[in-house]
């Protein structure tokens, strides 16, 4: 679905502090009003290769408007489509995880979420025989993807719509990573509200302290991680008495989540913010079978309770 403006009860508390290295923050908005905030120490022509990296991701990712070679136009029609080899890896990884994922992460909710978002908006719950017809779109759509004499080519077969909104943030600070590695860079911050990645503090080179909003008193700490999360927070809708989310069950089609707030870390951001949208439909036994198999690390949330949480995730007193 379409990533709307999203307060995530995470805060990271630690910014700046007097540094005599070279610091500069800046602020963009990408992927549909999300604001991303950059800090690290390094050269300024690094923020101009980071832009690029979002603006161009962005543009591909968009299933709501035309920029050329991207998304919107592969839901357009079952026809070939040349597209970017950022958006080929992208598309590759994403269906690489919905197999490994038990089906509970696909790109092809696109469309039934969209239907969602109109019913919701109107304080509507979608009817059942829309769901079932959508659902059975997603179960009969698939996608080739194809490279020859280095053109990067994708196919859509079938009618359901590809969403990548549970993934795109990720892989964007994947690839802006590379860019700090690759040029000697280990302190910096890029702050995606619902997705983040951190290297080292700033100030110390040590851990930044994360707080959380919805666990009073609360924090955690990490560095040189991805951060993923997703929940019901500020996007959920209440209907007599029940709560539908943005996130859309591909197999039963329901957006009635099993937890308020998913967290994950990660070593990799397409994997952190895919796990975290996943989990917010899994079982606590799905949840731990996935962060056996990709060695993550994982908090369940729900009504004012923790659910679940991996060992390697250490909460702490804000004051302790």
């Amino acid at each position: 679905m379409k990533n709307k403006f999203l307060t995530v009860p995470l805060l990271l508390s630690l910014l700046t502090a007097c540094t005599t290295q070279s610091y500069f923050e800046k602020v963009y908005k990408f992927f549909d009003a999300t604001l991303f905030g950059y800090q690290y120490e390094g050269e300024k022509n690094y923020l101009t290769n980071i832009n690029d990296i979002f603006y161009y991701l962005n543009n591909d990712t968009d299933n709501y408007k035309a920029h050329g070679k991207g998304i919107y136009e592969i839901n357009q029609d079952n026809n070939v489509h040349e597209i970017s080899k950022d958006l080929y890896d992208l598309l590759n990884k994403s269906l690489i995880y919905q197999d490994a994922f038990g089906g509970k992460f696909n790109i092809f909710v696109g469309l039934l979420a969209k239907k969602w978002q109109e019913s919701l908006d109107n304080k509507l719950v979608l009817p059942p025989n829309v769901i079932s017809e959508e659902v059975n779109k997603i179960r009969n759509t698939s996608l080739e993807l194809s490279i020859s004499n280095g053109v990067y080519t994708a196919k859509r077969i079938g009618e359901a719509e590809i969403d990548l909104g549970a993934i795109a943030k990720g892989y964007a600070l994947d690839l802006a990573k590379d860019v700090f590695i690759n040029n000697g860079v280990n302190k910096y911050l890029i702050n995606g509200i619902s997705s983040i990645l951190l290297g080292e503090n700033i100030r110390n080179s040590g851990d930044f302290r994360i707080d959380f909003n919805d666990i009073e008193g609360k924090c955690f700490y990490a560095k040189n991680t991805f951060i993923g999360t997703s929940g019901t927070t500020e996007r959920g809708v209440t209907i007599d008495g029940v709560t539908y989310s943005h996130i859309v069950n591909p197999i039963t089609g329901s957006v009635i989540n099993n937890y308020d707030m998913t967290y994950v870390i990660a070593n990799n951001g397409a994997l952190a913010d895919a796990l975290s949208t996943t989990f917010m439909i899994s079982t606590v036994d799905e949840v731990k079978s996935l962060v056996d198999k990709y060695g993550a690390q994982a908090l369940l949330y729900k009504d004012g309770e923790i659910v679940y949480k991996t060992e390697g995730f250490v909460i702490k007193d804000i004051n302790g």
